[in-house]
């Protein structure tokens, strides 16, 4: 945790106006955070990655001592991959989550209450006030040339696929994709497509798991991956790790254990593996999919996972 005094520069505020929100919105959303933040924000509509850099750029040429970002876990992905890239070396700036995306784990990780309107208010009043904020550190974990909080592989993507599908990609729909995983993995496991085996050798710190026929990875630097599940901790103080969950067991053996994993404790079985790593390698033999924070993206074969820098989120 960190304190910082007020800085009275304009605050912009990045908008995804495809996010959940903002679509629903139809746009207001702009108008209604430029009505509260007055002259203290700059509300900045970002539709394609041109005019994302854009706005990074001139954050970084004026010197800007905060950030906010209007969407959810994969706004705040795309939009800090472009700021680390961008910024290089220089560490960016703290960021205020606006939650008005589908998923906002990376919000509820450090406790953030309300919506978007209401987080701003608070921040806003923070400013006027002159009192400092709180912020904390969450490291990121680096992909290619992309960073983010939550990866998974697997079941991860199978279950994500199914919440996708279609127009709705709302709570009530998340819940029934649940409910299906649950009921298929006891039934018919071995013809579900959610719970399609993924082949492939992973190497933890450079040691290879012994099993290479795997239900699913998960890894993250963050706790929560959404309804309540909490089965990443994070790394002990001063250690710089992510989390890392890989499991070969059969459908039944997870959902038998569904409620110690949401809990965040550690299941005992020899196809299950557990533990904070600083590096992971996965070498298939086909591409895959795997996922970054909600967005997806294909793998050709060999995948790289490895830290990336750490991130101030504001906390008011």
């Amino acid at each position: 945790m960190k304190h910082h005094r007020v800085n009275t520069q304009r605050i912009p505020i990045i908008v995804n106006p495809y996010s959940k929100r903002n679509k629903q919105l139809r746009g207001c959303s702009s108008d209604i955070y430029h009505e509260i933040g007055r002259d203290l924000v700059d509300v900045r509509p970002t539709g394609n990655l041109d005019q994302l850099d854009s706005v990074v750029r001139e954050c970084k040429e004026n010197g800007i001592p905060y950030i906010a970002i209007s969407g959810g876990d994969g706004t705040i992905h795309q939009v800090l991959s472009r700021f680390i890239q961008i910024y290089r070396a220089d560490p960016v700036p703290p960021v205020l989550i606006l939650k008005d995306g589908t998923m906002n784990n990376i919000a509820q990780t450090i406790n953030l209450k309300g919506d978007g309107c209401k987080i701003l208010k608070r921040f806003v009043r923070q400013i006027e006030k002159d009192r400092p904020f709180v912020s904390y550190a969450r490291d990121t974990m680096k992909i290619n040339d992309k960073y983010c909080f939550l990866f998974g592989a697997g079941l991860t993507t199978n279950i994500l696929n199914a919440v996708y599908e279609g127009d709705s990609k709302d709570l009530p729909k998340v819940v029934m994709v649940m409910i299906r995983a649950f009921n298929e993995g006891l039934i018919r496991p071995d013809s579900s497509s959610l719970f399609k085996r993924f082949r492939a050798k992973v190497f933890l710190n450079d040691e290879e798991l012994e099993c290479n026929d795997l239900l699913g990875i998960l890894a993250g630097t963050v706790e929560d991956i959404g309804m309540g599940f909490r089965p990443l901790t994070r790394q002990k103080s001063g250690e710089r790790t992510f989390h890392v969950i890989a499991t070969g067991v059969k459908p039944l053996v997870l959902a038998k254990n569904l409620l110690i994993l949401k809990k965040g404790k550690p299941i005992s079985h020899p196809l299950h593996y557990d533990s904070h790593v600083r590096d992971m390698k996965i070498v298939s033999q086909s591409p895959f999919e795997y996922t970054m924070d909600g967005d997806l993206y294909f793998a050709e074969r060999d995948l790289h996972v490895g830290m990336g820098p750490e991130v101030r989120f504001i906390y008011v």
